[in-house]
């Protein structure tokens, strides 16, 4: 395979932002024939979501998170590549005084954990089209909510298309199954617009990513994404068995610092422009629904790639 092309080394991605792994053109992998057979990344990082007071209910919240994330990704043939991704994330909620929520507490989201186990295939195709599969399984949950219950699942797939050197664009779809409501269809956009060689914009999971690189090593950018998380809630906790979900829009500035072809460092500060919770019962009925105030969000991130 002479023609360089592009495919969506991170697709698996967008189905854990809907519960949050991103969908990310700038990470699209130009691969040619010269690509190692197999491929190895590690990511590691955290995130703060600073104190925000609830709109609808009194009360405060802020989130820490933790993650981690292995993939291993294999060349199948000159024009294809299978990937297994293993990621996990823990999320420390500090409700303060959030009595109008859910009866009897005014904590009712404590610690979490989502794992994700998730499998991509990508393969180019003639004339500059590309194409994409795979799905994951997900464990989300309060710790002390019953695991088989914490269960969700996703599958995608789509194409690209290289329009130019400069400029590849794509569609696709994924669905996933939710705890205690229907599945959710996600349409997924691709952009990956090379506006000079050193501004890029580029979908960023469901959102954009405009980035600015002056040399190899550094990378500024300026992104805006939607989030989602859902959580099977404790079997012995305030509201036994059901689910809390958390959506959420941030805007950020980051920077990338990539001394070398093995390590990036990416660290980034913004806000969350918009936040709302949910908590459902176990019956999937909304006990209670609240947005928070906008707030300051940073965070940091490690990958090593080999």
């Amino acid at each position: 395979m002479s023609r360089v092309t592009r495919v969506l080394p991170s697709a698996v991605a967008l189905l854990a932002a809907t519960g949050v792994v991103a969908l990310s053109a700038t990470a699209l992998a130009l691969e040619t024939n010269n690509d190692p057979p197999v491929r190895f990344r590690l990511e590691g990082g955290a995130t703060f979501d600073a104190s925000a007071d609830l709109d609808e209910s009194p009360g405060d919240v802020s989130v820490a998170r933790i993650r981690s994330a292995f993939e291993a990704d294999f060349r199948v043939d000159a024009r294809s590549r299978f990937a297994l991704q293993f990621s996990s994330e823990f999320s420390f909620y500090d409700f303060d005084g959030a009595t109008g929520l859910v009866p009897g507490t005014d904590s009712p989201l404590d610690d979490t954990y989502d794992y994700r186990i998730g499998a991509r295939y990508s393969r180019s195709l003639e004339d500059g089209w590309g194409m994409f599969v795979g799905g994951d399984v997900r464990f989300s949950g309060e710790h002390g909510a019953d695991a088989g219950d914490s269960v969700t699942g996703g599958g995608f797939g789509g194409v690209t298309y290289d329009v130019s050197d400069r400029l590849t664009l794509g569609i696709g779809l994924a669905v996933r199954t939710r705890l205690e409501d229907n599945a959710r269809l996600i349409p997924i956009p691709v952009v990956d617009f090379r506006i000079t060689d050193e501004w890029r914009l580029s979908t960023d999971g469901p959102g954009l990513k405009l980035s600015y690189t002056p040399d190899h090593a550094y990378t500024i950018y300026l992104a805006g994404r939607w989030e989602a998380r859902e959580f099977r809630l404790d079997e012995d906790g305030p509201l036994p068995g059901g689910v809390a979900r958390d959506e959420r829009v941030p805007i950020v500035l980051g920077a990338t610092w990539k001394p070398n072809d093995t390590i990036t460092v990416d660290g980034f500060v913004g806000a969350v422009v918009w936040n709302e919770y949910e908590f459902i019962n176990s019956a999937g009925t909304t006990i209670a629904e609240t947005e928070t105030d906008a707030h300051l969000t940073a965070g940091v991130q490690l990958t090593l790639k080999f």
